[in-house]
């Protein structure tokens, strides 16, 4: 189902930036935290570093929560499929900006 593929790749998304942006801050090379994350070529891998550092912990946090929520709330029926994307992203867009 096209959700399910969304979310998958929110999640796989917000994975590397996760592992990119706390690799980054101890000061591992980029080459090494494209290996960690399965980036085979620097656009990704430097995509996932500058996200990571922009967010932060606090940031990625607060997605992946928004994720889950939305997840838990669509499968139990308590919002339709559609209307529950529409939320997520919202969100997901206001995470981003208070990450600036």
């Amino acid at each position: 189902n096209e959700q399910g593929s969304l979310m998958f790749r929110l999640v796989s998304s917000f994975r590397q930036a996760a592992i990119a942006g706390e690799m980054s801050a101890s000061g591992a090379a980029p080459e090494e935290i494209g290996s960690a994350i399965g980036a085979r070529h620097p656009f990704p891998r430097d995509k996932a570093i500058r996200w990571g550092r922009k967010l932060g912990k606090a940031g990625i946090t607060a997605a992946f929560e928004a994720i889950v929520e939305t997840d838990y709330e669509t499968k139990r029926g308590n919002i339709k499929d559609e209307a529950g994307m529409h939320v997520l992203l919202n969100r997901l867009c206001t995470i981003a900006r208070q990450g600036r």
